[in-house]
């Protein structure tokens, strides 16, 4: 009886090793550094130029994705809506948590905030989703 539950145990992490590996989601994305994204293609370009002068973005309806950012978008990731050029428009959500302590809460919990974005980013700042 052993062996025969040996052999199915072997025959499992075969299937599942060779399901894992082919386990790439080919229409979603990350970033694969901290980008910028605008509201329009325009105002990209508007934002690329005025960077290249100076080292802030002024008024243009753009946001910074840093890193804490990207660690906390949610499922199913970046999702390409449009393609312009080398521009695409993205649309993925983020998720933020902040512990609340006493005062402010009698029971210690948190608030969590979602936020949604919608906007354009450089082609190359994203790399395929992959799980391990």
């Amino acid at each position: 009886m052993t062996a025969l539950r040996l052999l199915g145990c072997v025959l499992l992490l075969l299937i599942a090793s060779q399901a894992s590996a082919r386990n790439t989601f080919e229409n979603n994305f990350t970033f694969s550094k901290p980008t910028w994204i605008c509201k329009t293609p325009e105002a990209f370009r508007s934002l690329e130029a005025r960077l290249a002068e100076t080292d802030t973005p002024g008024d243009l309806p753009c946001a910074y994705i840093t890193f804490d950012d990207i660690e906390d978008i949610l499922a199913p990731w970046i999702v390409i809506v449009s393609e312009e050029n080398e521009l695409v428009e993205v649309h993925f959500l983020v998720e933020r948590y902040r512990r609340l302590r006493p005062p402010d809460v009698p029971r210690r919990g948190g608030h969590v905030t979602r936020l949604e974005y919608i906007g354009w980013t450089k082609r190359e700042s994203l790399e395929n989703m992959t799980t391990f």
